[in-house]
């Protein structure tokens, strides 16, 4: 079944794909030591952890790590921006294409890679973290502006 629908929404996630891929921010990936216990509660919290950080988990290779060609960081990206559309969608707010650029922007200026040391099957846990004070009411209130 195709319509005006579908296809908005495949134009909206072929340009997110573009806006993401032309990001040329630095990739700034750093390894922290954790305890295990705290390597399994990352791996299975994301989406808002607490009103103030939101978190996406990834997993990679040891060579996707130290591969200067790896897109790491845009996968964490998109997954994040995955995330926020899911939780604006169950909280009832449907207007994400209307914020998504707010949302892409707060993404890209306050969102930070951190590899924990542990690993997962063999892969590396990377968490894809933006810390804020309010975060979540922030992103509630861009949603609440543009209906």
């Amino acid at each position: 079944m195709s319509g005006p629908g579908l296809s908005a929404i495949f134009i909206a996630s072929v340009s997110v794909m573009f806006f993401f891929a032309g990001c040329t921010r630095p990739a700034a990936v750093r390894t922290e030591k954790t305890s295990a216990a705290e390597a399994i509660e990352s791996y299975m919290d994301e989406g808002f952890v607490s009103d103030d950080l939101f978190r996406v988990v990834i997993f990679a290779s040891d060579s996707e790590l130290s591969s200067k060609d790896s897109n790491l960081i845009q996968k964490s990206k998109t997954r994040a921006l995955a995330y926020m559309r899911k939780y604006l969608t169950e909280s009832g707010k449907n207007s994400f294409e209307k914020i998504q650029p707010d949302i892409i922007g707060i993404i890209n200026s306050l969102g930070k890679t951190r590899v924990l040391p542990e690993k997962s099957n063999g892969d590396r846990i990377v968490l894809f973290e933006i810390r804020q004070t309010g975060l979540k009411k922030r992103i509630d209130g861009l949603t609440d502006r543009r209906y």
